[in-house]
């Protein structure tokens, strides 16, 4: 697979012309995993994804497709001079197998912080009630998890789900509509401050500005997310809900990072990929 050099923002450089050390991902405490599309990535025929490494977290938490028709396909230059991982809207996913103590694996009442830069290859067919799975956690026999995605109209979406089956959940979407052909920078995170992951906690910014946010049925019961849990990217897991867009990167914390950290962070990732920040 191709390799890209990273780019040092100029603001990582003291006065006197002596550089300081490059700001990395790992910098922000609790990181979990960051997935890169300019490294890490295999992709030995056709340019087909097997392997999506987790290079940051110090923990190897990769995505892995064993599929060839579901593996996504490296693209040149989608994110300036960087790649893009296009997952072509049907049948294209990464995942991660079971997830079990210290991994990606949440309670309704714990903090997370999730990032996702993404270029959506087509415009929104509401009336089709397209929707995305950008990253997320479901149960294959009992589904409960945490999910970021687009909705039907093609808005960002953060929720929180007990189970299908009783229909608790919790959903927030914010008021960004995502078009074909740009390119967003997607936060989404839940603080947990006031217990079970209600509707209050949970927040989205695109491209560093905050979203206006619409609950859908706040409220969650006490129930953990199960931790044998598949962790899918691209598609849940039973291959509903894939994404038609090109990734740059999946980030994702077990704690929030302060206003400063998201700073650096979207800076960072703004000169690599050329997201701009509406902040």
């Amino acid at each position: 697979s191709k390799r890209f050099n990273r780019i040092i923002h100029s603001s990582n450089r003291r006065r006197g012309g002596a550089a300081a050390a490059a700001f990395t991902p790992s910098d922000i405490d609790g990181l979990l995993q960051f997935l890169e599309s300019d490294t890490g990535v295999t992709a030995p025929t056709d340019d087909k994804v097997t392997v999506w490494a987790d290079e940051q977290s110090g923990d190897d938490r990769d995505v892995t497709q064993t599929s060839d028709a579901s593996r996504p396909v490296e693209t040149a230059s989608i994110f300036d001079t960087n790649p893009g991982l296009l997952f072509d809207g049907d049948n294209d996913r990464l995942d991660r197998a079971n997830e079990s103590s210290g991994g990606i694996n949440f309670n309704y009442d714990d903090p997370f912080y999730v990032i996702v830069g993404i270029q959506m290859a087509s415009d929104f067919d509401a009336t089709a009630g397209a929707v995305g799975e950008l990253a997320g956690q479901f149960g294959t026999s009992n589904p409960a998890g945490w999910v970021v995605r687009y909705d039907a109209a093609g808005k960002p979406f953060i929720g929180l789900q007990a189970s299908y089956g009783a229909g608790t959940y919790t959903w927030v979407h914010g008021d960004t509509v995502l078009a074909a052909s740009t390119k967003y920078l997607i936060e989404f995170w839940n603080t947990a401050a006031t217990g079970q992951g209600d509707a209050s906690n949970l927040d989205i910014a695109v491209n560093g500005a905050a979203e206006s946010l619409t609950t859908v049925n706040d409220g969650l019961s006490t129930n953990s997310i199960v931790s044998t849990n598949p962790y899918n990217i691209g598609e849940r897991h039973d291959g509903a809900h894939a994404v038609d867009g090109y990734y740059a990167c999946v980030g994702i914390y077990g704690s929030v990072p302060n206003t400063d950290e998201r700073i650096s962070l979207r800076s960072y990732l703004n000169d690599k990929y050329g997201f701009t920040d509406d902040a």
